[in-house]
């Protein structure tokens, strides 16, 4: 129904996969073909250099004492698509323990890999992640938690639960297939202006790939731990309504017997709707100092709103990227001007 060329970025990330389908299906109307063919080179000769340089990386973290696994696309291209460039990629993603992080950094900055984020304690506290970039001009997003609002401990499970992916540097380790389903729900299903489909497209591609070995109990348990539940349930009703997979009733039972805090919903809520369009960039900071909240929240699970409150300060401050907690007031004062002279 819609010319090729012009599809948006989120709709021309599927067109490596849409190749391979097509000519699998004998497709041959040459001016499509040729327009897709173009697309699946492009991935594979962008691919191909990544993936090279995070071959280095494993190797470099490896040798330096780190233990990295692979996330997101470029594991998911290895372990359940057609070719691992038929999933198409803008960066890498690797996750390493929380009390090896700092490590980690040195490592990637010694390798030649550089970030403009502050990479001291408490951005590892306050934060999941940063990007690196090297001199080619890829991009590493070092991750040492799953998610924003995650505990210092909450992650190790994954490497007791992780899984090989044989390339051609050898073995790299990923997350298992239970894993990458629940990040590829908690991740995706969020609103965004570029209407994201591809995390659909890879929950379909796992659970084909798992061959009814995905854990049920387990994503579940995980869910409910991490304060997750309403995202996760909605996630997989989204998917079982489109027919991308097959979700048990006990599951879906399950999540929805849950209690959810109403810190919880509030979250959710503001995660997949559209920002009202016209607000300015005052707006947009107190969206961000909303989302932080709810990440405190999570991360504070379990102590009352007191104490949450108490101890929020000085990561908002960080949020705001202030020297101190001290110029908190000041800060707000600025977000709340910007916002009276945008409606002025």
């Amino acid at each position: 129904q819609h010319a090729l060329s012009h599809l948006n970025v989120a709709q021309r990330n599927l067109l490596p996969l849409l190749y391979h389908n097509l000519q699998a299906a004998g497709y041959t109307e040459p001016e499509d073909m040729d327009f897709l063919t173009q697309a699946y080179q492009e991935s594979r000769t962008r691919g191909q250099g990544l993936w090279q340089s995070i071959e280095q990386v494993f190797k470099a973290l490896q040798h330096g004492g780190v233990s990295p696994l692979l996330l997101k696309g470029m594991a998911l291209g290895v372990l359940c698509y057609p070719d691992r460039h038929t999933r198409r990629m803008a960066d890498a993603d690797v996750i390493v323990p929380f009390d090896q992080a700092e490590q980690a950094m040195m490592v990637l900055q010694h390798a030649g890999w550089v970030s403009d984020e502050t990479l001291e304690y408490w951005s590892r506290r306050n934060f999941h992640a940063c990007t690196f970039r090297n001199a080619q001009n890829q991009l590493l997003d070092l991750h040492w938690h799953l998610f924003a609002g995650s505990r210092d401990d909450e992650d190790e499970i994954l490497w007791k639960r992780a899984e090989p992916l044989n390339t051609d540097a050898g073995e790299i380790l990923t997350l298992s297939v239970s894993d990458h389903l629940f990040h590829c729900c908690i991740h995706g299903y969020a609103w965004s202006p570029l209407q994201p489909m591809r995390w659909i497209v890879d929950a379909h591609m796992l659970y084909r790939h798992a061959h009814g070995r995905i854990d049920w109990l387990y994503i579940v348990e995980q869910a409910r731990a991490r304060r997750m539940t309403l995202r996760l349930l909605k996630a997989l009703e989204l998917l079982q309504d489109k027919e991308v997979l097959t979700v048990p009733d006990t599951t879906l039972h399950a999540l929805r017997n849950i209690p959810i805090a109403q810190w919880e919903q509030a979250e959710h809520d503001l995660i997949i709707s559209a920002p009202p369009s016209g607000l300015g960039l005052g707006h947009e900071k107190i969206r961000l100092l909303k989302l932080a909240w709810y990440r405190h929240r999570r991360y504070c699970r379990g102590h009352s709103l007191v104490s949450c409150m108490w101890t929020f300060p000085p990561v908002l401050s960080k949020e705001m990227c202030l020297e101190n907690v001290w110029q908190l007031p000041w800060g707000l004062v600025r977000i709340i001007s910007s916002i009276r002279t945008a409606k002025t």
